[in-house]
């Protein structure tokens, strides 16, 4: 075999990781064939193949081995590129032993000076002697420094866009899990306690290897999944009053959130206060899906759906905490998320932090089941949370495959109202008028366009008001301007009353044969209600 051979099987398994395509039977033999002629691979090839096997979280440990080998007695020939890279694949995998360890710190420190910034970023956040070192840590210090100084200070500049790239000479897309906490305590943002750390890595899906990737037991290679979990809770500051003037008391919005990186479906209403920032590195990579991101843009929208509120300016009399880890160093641009977030909540006190796979031991049983929060010191499990999926523009509970059609959503609508339904007998309302308020929850908005309420097999008042109360504002302010009703800025308990009474109207209506309009009776057919007879111009 010869080197160019060695090289197109390092090429190979390269590609497959690129790409994220897990065949086992392929990885397999490339492993084996990798083996037989170890001897053949010069150092970037060794760097690319255990890059690949570590990207696919797919542990061979006879090929790790005699990667190790040759690494230690070619150790002199490895740049600190190669050698970050070897270090981070063996610790992603957990089989960085020690002598290959002490020969990499050794190498890194004899070329510390020789290091550019990724490969940085790598070498502090992977345990060898030499990753705490105080020539890499200054070195380091010194990057984000520029950045911070080409990075907007204010909620305006941030809103106009930011783009890295001008930072040529700084060709790195994440700082690392020591720089991103270096980069965030310069601007006050410090990481959450062990407790909460311990907690939210309980969330996080594990493979049989510890590793954050494989969704069963028996997957094959896959690349490493990443999830960010939050635990928040958000108060008003200065607190509604009521027609006479009188304080309102408003219960705090809190729970918890579960996010996993890539595309989940399309979410129909974002606030869209936070902006992903163009890299050095990869331009061309939607940031917006990163799973922290997702994490922080729906809080931002959770606040102005509970009627906390309603602009960016609003956002400074919210009060409250939120605690956010995620499994992978997040990139630069989700660390801008951060940064965002905490000017745009100055009130809020925000800890975010991160783990990797070395960090925290695995479970061959994924660990899938979390306590929540109000039962954590009682012991009680009320089920598993999982990463959010959207369908229709809707956060659904089940996995897209159960969900389909829009018939899953009206189910999952179902099930939340049977839930949040008190157990007394309500009268149920009569048919007529039950379709009265379902047809009105659809008004044509013009321009091809319906309000998008839905009220699933609601059958009374009280279960018409907790559909409503699952629902947006913007979806409200839909049916009351498809009404002709006046739409103003106001708390989300507020729309859902004008909305009920406006239900109520139409349901009254009803009774007497009128639609929700009044101007057609409801016995005539749809086709007839929705397109009128035109009226001829002759008198």
């Amino acid at each position: 075999m010869t080197e160019a051979a060695a090289l197109d099987i390092a090429n190979m398994a390269w590609s497959c990781a690129k790409l994220g395509y897990g065949n086992a039977p392929l990885m397999d033999s490339l492993a084996a064939a990798a083996v037989q002629n170890m001897a053949e691979f010069r150092a970037p090839s060794l760097t690319n193949i255990s890059w690949s096997y570590a990207t696919l979280a797919y542990l061979v440990v006879p090929l790790m081995e005699a990667i190790s080998a040759p690494s230690v007695v070619r150790i002199s020939s490895l740049d600190m590129r190669d050698i970050s890279n070897i270090a981070f694949a063996f610790a992603t995998l957990r089989v960085l032993d020690e002598p290959l360890r002490n020969a990499l710190s050794a190498e890194a420190l004899r070329k510390i000076s020789r290091v550019e910034p990724q490969s940085l970023a790598f070498l502090t956040e992977v345990g060898l002697d030499a990753s705490a070192h105080p020539a890499l840590l200054a070195q380091l210090d010194s990057i984000i420094g520029r950045m911070l100084e080409a990075l907007p200070r204010t909620l305006e500049q941030w809103r106009r866009g930011v783009d890295l790239r001008s930072l040529k000479d700084i060709r790195i897309d994440h700082l690392g899990s020591v720089g991103t906490r270096l980069m965030l305590q310069r601007v006050n943002i410090s990481p959450p306690d062990e407790i909460f750390i311990a907690r939210a890595v309980k969330t996080f899906p594990r493979g049989p290897s510890g590793d954050f990737t494989k969704r069963d037991a028996g997957a094959g290679p896959q690349q490493r999944r990443i999830f960010a979990y939050a635990e928040y809770r958000f108060l008003r500051a200065v607190a509604p009053t009521t027609s006479s003037g009188q304080a309102r008391d408003r219960p705090p919005v809190e729970g918890r959130m579960l996010r996993e990186h890539g595309f989940q479906g399309l979410r129909m209403w974002q606030k869209g206060w936070l902006k992903a920032v163009t890299l050095p590195v990869n331009p061309h990579v939607d940031r917006s899906v990163c799973a922290e991101f997702q994490v922080f843009n729906e809080l931002c929208d959770l606040t102005s759906q509970q009627g906390l509120t309603d602009s960016m300016e609003d956002c400074a009399c919210v009060t409250g905490t939120v605690k956010v880890l995620v499994s992978t160093t997040p990139c630069l641009s989700c660390v801008c998320a951060v940064m965002q977030f905490a000017l745009l909540f100055a009130r809020v006190h925000l800890e975010f932090g991160s783990v990797q796979p070395w960090h925290a031991e695995g479970g061959a049983d994924g660990a899938l089941r979390e306590a929540s929060l109000d039962s954590l010191a009682s012991g009680c499990d009320e089920g598993p949370i999982e990463a959010a999926v959207w369908h229709g523009g809707r956060e659904v509970a089940r996995r897209p495959a159960e969900v389909g059609t829009k018939k899953g959503y009206e189910e999952d609508l179902t099930e939340q109202l049977q839930e949040r339904q008190p157990p007394v007998l309500v009268q149920e309302l009569a048919s007529a008028k039950l379709r009265a308020i379902q047809a009105a929850c659809q008004v044509r908005l013009g321009g091809g366009k319906v309000a998008r309420v839905e009220l699933g097999s609601a059958a009374t008042w009280s279960e018409v008001r907790v559909a409503l109360e699952l629902c947006t504002s913007n979806d409200l302010a839909d049916v009351l301007r498809g009404h002709r009703q006046a739409v103003r800025p106001e708390m989300q308990p507020e729309r859902v009353e004008k909305v009920m009474a406006l239900l109520r109207t139409v349901a009254a209506q009803a009774s007497e044969g009128m639609d929700p309009t009044g101007s057609y009776n409801l016995r005539r057919s749809r086709r007839e209600i929705h397109h009128p007879p035109r009226l001829s111009g002759k008198k």
